[in-house]
């Protein structure tokens, strides 16, 4: 079962719902009972409190409730069911002393017999509709193949969207209210239902020991960062089956499931305050079996990278030895293009000219005479400088995680120990690449206030 931790976003849910009835005494009319038809729930919600909260460019609503929907299907017969909307400021109440938020008013539901609860705060029209459509199925039969599926669109406003984190337990016929009032003043029972984010979050920031190694050059002080490889579609509620959580690439892969949104986000300097942070949705796919990095939600940061030194040629179409290559200060300014080689000792050189590049190239891999052996089987060409390194935030995951995979309502803390340079020249480098745990980065990764579990990326 999925782990749960106190800093876990958590609905409790007052389906204090005690009958004062029983088949003998079926409700009535007359004596302001109501029908043998309705009994009564309400609500209260509990939001606990967060270790630390962090802010990108609006105020933080990481922890807001705005509306709260609830779904009550029977048990014996699922297609019977009622759902009720509230809303926070009219009957959705936050109470100071309680530190709940609760309903003023309660819904009423058909029958007294046994039921299945869910909850979905802030729900967007679109979620809605997929729920009245599809029923309890939109929250999963038990096998998978039934789950609806949400497509990111459909949750990427301002608003997080949240649901049950497992299927609920039966809430039994023995626990509803005769009235709407003793339902509405049932306040100290609790039947606790925690919800989670149906997204992560990330953030990256200096570590005060940060630094740059390597590559002959130097790095951008500014570094911005993007997730990469974003899923589209997501199950409702989080889908464990053989011991680990599935959504609906687990084993199929395709290029239009995925998307990847601006790298646009700033790293954040050591000890900057508030931490920008960007968001993305679960992506749990079949590691051992489907183990590319294109299948893998991950975090990619860019920078812009100047050589110190350069490669020139008077004449590279007659170039035939090494002497004919000289080296020279590299004056051009930060943001231009340039063009590298790596060899098989790691080292680089780097070049001003494309075509000078391409005639030492020709002639390493030709094996001529005190020109180095080669490592990679083309020209870098790194535009306008920029480079980049990606980092694999949830490949220490454990069952019933799995590793590489990113999971809802966790927070993936980066701290930036160290940058090999020169990274690499485009975003998709690795994409057709099995996972691996080394590269170009050195981090610590922890994952805390939404979920408290800790791993590290060890440096390259």
């Amino acid at each position: 079962m999925k782990k749960k931790f106190s800093v876990k976003l958590t609905v409790f849910a007052t389906v204090l719902m005690f009958s004062c009835q029983s088949e003998e005494a079926p409700f009535k009319k007359d004596n302001n009972l109501q029908t043998n038809e309705d009994v009564f729930t309400s609500l209260a919600i509990k939001l606990p409190s967060m270790s630390s909260k962090t802010t990108r460019a609006t105020p933080d609503n990481e922890f807001v409730i705005n509306t709260l929907d609830v779904y009550v299907y029977d048990a014996a017969d699922p297609s019977k069911s009622v759902s009720q909307s509230f809303s926070t400021g009219t009957d959705l109440v936050y109470d100071e002393d309680d530190k709940l938020y609760k309903t003023t008013k309660a819904i009423k539901v058909s029958k007294q017999t046994d039921k299945y609860i869910y909850v979905g705060v802030n729900l967007t029209a679109e979620a809605k509709t997929l729920i009245s459509t599809n029923g309890i199925a939109a929250f999963g039969g038990g096998t998978g193949q039934d789950l609806a599926v949400l497509a990111f669109a459909d949750f990427a406003g301002d608003d997080f969207m949240m649901f049950n984190n497992e299927p609920p337990a039966v809430t039994t016929s023995d626990k509803f209210h005769d009235t709407e009032a003793n339902a509405l003043a049932a306040i100290n029972d609790y039947v606790q239902i925690t919800v989670d984010r149906v997204v992560a979050k990330a953030s990256i920031q200096k570590m005060q020991t940060y630094t740059t190694y390597g590559g002959g050059g130097t790095l951008s002080d500014a570094l911005t960062w993007g997730w990469r490889n974003i899923n589209k579609s997501i199950y409702l509620l989080p889908y464990e089956n053989a011991g680990v959580y599935k959504d609906p690439n687990w084993d199929t892969y395709a290029a239009t499931n995925y998307f990847a949104p601006p790298t646009d986000v700033n790293v954040n300097e050591y000890g900057s305050t508030p931490l920008n942070h960007a968001y993305a949705t679960e992506n749990c796919f079949d590691v051992v079996n489907h183990n590319l990095v294109k299948n893998t939600t991950f975090v990619s940061i860019q920078g812009v990278f100047t050589p110190t030194k350069v490669l020139t040629c008077a004449d590279p179409s007659t170039a035939t030895q090494r002497t004919d290559f000289t080296e020279a200060s590299f004056s051009d300014p930060s943001g231009t293009t340039f063009y590298a080689i790596q060899t098989q000792a790691d080292k680089f050189f780097y070049f001003k000219d494309e075509d000078v590049a391409e005639k030492f190239f020709d002639l390493a891999e030709a094996g001529a005479p005190d020109f180095p052996v080669l490592k990679e089987s083309e020209v870098r060409t790194y535009d306008n400088g920029k480079c980049y390194f990606h980092v694999f935030v949830g490949r220490n995951e454990t069952a019933p995680y799995a590793p590489y995979n990113v999971y809802r309502n966790k927070y993936y803390k980066i701290s930036l120990k160290s940058l090999m340079m020169p990274g690499f020249p485009t975003d998709d480098w690795d994409s057709g690449n099995a996972v691996a745990t080394d590269g170009y980065v050195g981090a610590e990764i922890t994952v805390s206030d939404w979920e408290e579990t800790a791993e590290e990326n060890t440096e390259a």
